[in-house]
């Protein structure tokens, strides 16, 4: 049976193969910063694509520190003269490896890519930059200032809060924990989804700890974003007591997934033992700075002027 997960992140596959111009900025620290664009609740950039001979084209990647290999939208690849082998269906996703070399840059910032874990997506418009490109540098989200910046490790003096963030190998994939009422729980730090996805268990659990919180037997809020982005919702729950660090986040909408996949799939991939994924609606009004060689989180919250919270576009309402 396939997985709810898989189909969204395509972790399975990824794993078993291992227009716009951009506002860029290359720093003299070697630090590249660059326009981070949210679509439908997901971090997005813009990527300049090199193929043989020098050819060149742009695209937009999604940033998923979940994700598991370098994906490129066919028309980026085509337009960068990128020639790639036989495709393959997997997840209901067309795949297939390139067969030159491929060079991506964030300003003028190359990336490191692993021509084992490169792959062209044909069809798709969106490419996927994925956690373990992320894991080589000191990468902070800042969602309301809307950019993202890539610096050497060792490179940035930390601001904000922090926390323990223990990073898998060789997935380069980011742990963190949070709190739902009475329960601290171990979660995938996401960037992928628009909603924070837990197991079916887990949302069973709280519902009847909690039967005064929001459910719903279908997909509500930014759970219906995740269920545009290809994912499957069994159920909406609005936890109204969460918190992050020591922070209060709720309410924060949790989108339920198939028992299993995180405990005994995606919990094989992680330094310990998770049960969801914590998703970008949680991170829409935060500062996040993944150190990932000292496997420690910053956090820094930056509420709009009224009070009020980004909406989903990332913008103060």
């Amino acid at each position: 049976q396939r997985s709810p997960f898989a189909r969204l992140v395509g972790l399975a596959t990824l794993l078993a193969l291992f227009p716009l111009q951009p506002a860029w900025a290359l720093h003299a620290d070697g630090s590249a910063t660059v326009e981070l664009l949210i679509d439908d609740g997901r971090p997005m950039v813009m990527l300049r694509v090199e193929g043989p001979g020098g050819a060149m084209a742009h695209g937009r990647f999604l940033v998923d520190t979940g994700g598991g290999a370098f994906i490129l939208p066919e028309a980026t690849a085509r337009e960068a003269g990128i020639v790639w082998g036989e495709p393959m269906t997997a997840e209901g996703r067309e795949l297939a490896r390139p067969e030159t070399e491929v060079t991506a840059r964030m300003s003028d910032l190359e990336l490191p890519l692993r021509p084992e874990r490169t792959l062209v997506a044909i069809g798709r418009e969106i490419g996927l930059l994925p956690g373990h490109v992320l894991a080589q540098f000191h990468v902070v989200f800042d969602y309301p200032a809307r950019t993202l910046t890539f610096a050497p490790p060792g490179s940035v003096e930390p601001i904000g809060r922090s926390m323990p963030m223990p990073v898998s190998q060789p997935m380069g994939f980011p742990r963190t924990e949070i709190e739902l009422g009475d329960e601290r729980l171990g979660m995938l730090l996401d960037t992928g989804p628009a909603a924070t996805i837990l197991s079916d268990a887990v949302v069973a659990r709280l519902h009847d700890a909690h039967p005064q919180w929001p459910y719903h037997d279908d997909a509500r809020e930014e759970a219906e974003a995740l269920e545009r982005a290809g994912g499957q919702v069994l159920a909406t729950l609005v936890a109204r007591n969460a918190r992050w660090a020591g922070l209060d986040i709720g309410p924060v909408t949790l989108a339920s997934q198939q028992e299993g996949v995180f405990e005994n799939w995606m919990s094989g991939m992680m330094t310990a033992p998770i049960v969801g994924a914590l998703g970008s609606n949680v991170f829409l009004d935060f500062r996040l700075e993944l150190d990932y060689a000292n496997e420690t989180l910053y956090l820094s919250r930056r509420d709009c002027r009224d009070g009020s919270s980004p909406s989903n576009d990332g913008r103060c309402r």
